[in-house]
């Protein structure tokens, strides 16, 4: 499951998603949770894919893992949307570096 990032000036939390596929067979009456979430102005909401996550780095052959997105995201949080763009884009890059890129990657982000 992908987690909700929330971004707002006191750093980014993390939504943790639900353990459920959104395609597939369920059981009669099984129910996808429900989680409320406040909103303020200028907020920013990331949805993602796990290709960012999961991709290898060339420098150290390790994934670029939950944790180090959400410090990135953390970083970028008070930038306009391109500029947020941009520079998640140019992380990316430097991350991977001449490594084959593994996966899609999507990061959906949102400023309320």
């Amino acid at each position: 499951p992908r987690p909700l990032y929330i971004g707002d000036p006191s750093g980014v939390k993390v939504m943790k998603g639900g353990r459920y596929s959104i395609g597939g067979e369920k059981p009669p009456g099984d129910r996808f949770p429900q989680e409320e979430l406040t909103y303020e102005r200028g907020m920013t909401i990331w949805m993602t894919s796990d290709g960012f996550a999961d991709q290898f780095g060339q420098a150290t052959g390790k994934k670029f893992m939950a944790k180090r997105f959400a410090e990135l995201l953390s970083a970028v949080r008070g930038k306009s949307m391109k500029e947020q763009s941009a520079e998640l884009e140019k992380a990316f890059l430097e991350w991977k570096g001449d490594l084959e890129q593994i996966d899609d990657v999507l990061v959906v982000g949102i400023r309320l």
